[in-house]
C-alpha cells in the first residue's frame, strides 16, 4: 500500500524536490578515555540506538505528520508528532535501533505527502539530521 501512495504523490507532484531535503550524519561526541592508571567500571549493556532529527526550515509550511518505519515493512508507523511542527522548529526521535534502513514520510495535511525518503540508513554513533525546505 505504501508504494501506491508514493506513486500517487509523485504523479500529482506532492513529494518535495530533492533540493528541498538535505540529510546529514553528525557524529555523536564520545568523552575522551581516562588517563593512565585510572580504571573505570565497565559500561552497562546498551541497546544499539540512534537519533533522527527532522528540521522544518520551510518559511510558510506547517508539518502535521512525521511517520517512520523500517524499510522492509509495508505499513507506516504512528505519527510521531503530538502537535504540528511549525517553521523553524525541529523534532528529535530517539532510541531508534541503528545500523538499519528506514522510510520517512513527512505530511503537510492528511491528503498531501510533501516528502517521502526511502531507505534512510541510520548508523550507530551518528545522529541523522533531515532538513526540509533549504
Amino acid at each position: 500500500m505504501r508504494s501506491i501512495g508514493i506513486a500517487l504523490g509523485l504523479l500529482f507532484g506532492l513529494v518535495a524536490c530533492a533540493s528541498d531535503v538535505r540529510e546529514e550524519d553528525v557524529p555523536v561526541v564520545v568523552p575522551p578515555a581516562p588517563g593512565p592508571g585510572i580504571v573505570l567500571p565497565p559500561d552497562p549493556p546498551r541497546l544499539r540506538t540512534t537519533s533522527l532529527i527532522v528540521r522544518n526550515e520551510y518559511e510558510d509550511l506547517t508539518i502535521r505528520g512525521i511517520f517512520l518505519s523500517p524499510s522492509d515493512t509495508d505499513k507506516w508507523g504512528p505519527n510521531q508528532l503530538s502537535a504540528p511542527l511549525l517553521p523553524g522548529q525541529r523534532l528529535t526521535l530517539e532510541q531508534i535501533p541503528c545500523d538499519d534502513s528506514y522510510d520517512l514520510k513527512i505530511v503537510e495535511s492528511p491528503s498531501a505527502d510533501i516528502v517521502v525518503v526511502n531507505s534512510l540508513f541510520l548508523s550507530c554513533g551518528f545522529e541523522k539530521i533531515v532538513t526540509l525546505g533549504l
